[in-house]
């Protein structure tokens, strides 16, 4: 039971995906995606590996969306939508439309960073629901 979230992380991930492509496919967005999985890559600046729990392409070859998911009983904090938008800047599409899933909710930081950013942010409830 101990390790149950770290189990269930990669599920959730799986979760979010399967969400934004029924939302692209019910014309959510304006271009539909077109191919969508997670990104492992370098980042020049800091020479490190960096990771994005969700890329997608679309139909708009200038868009890409990304997406970071989060489940843990915390709130998600800031830090997480400043990785984000950190980590989006190492593409050059023109459009990015971000995302961040959280298992229950996040800081008041956090949705401030997002709302200033044009970042969605999205509960699990809110994807339940919308199923």
């Amino acid at each position: 039971m101990q390790r149950l979230d770290q189990f269930l992380g990669p599920v959730f991930e799986e979760i979010c995906r399967d969400w934004l492509l029924d939302e692209s496919e019910n014309g959510a967005f304006e271009a539909f995606i077109t191919n969508i999985g997670s990104w492992w890559g370098g980042n020049p600046e800091t020479k490190k590996q960096e990771e994005i729990d969700i890329i997608a392409t679309t139909t708009n070859a200038n868009e890409l969306l990304l997406g970071e998911c989060k489940w843990t009983i915390n709130r998600v904090g800031a830090v997480v939508i400043e990785t984000l938008i950190k980590r989006a800047s190492l593409f050059s599409h023109q459009e990015k439309k971000l995302f961040v899933f959280a298992r229950e909710d996040f800081s008041t930081e956090a949705m401030e960073l997002a709302n200033k950013n044009n970042i969605q942010l999205i509960t699990f409830k809110e994807m339940m629901d919308s199923w």
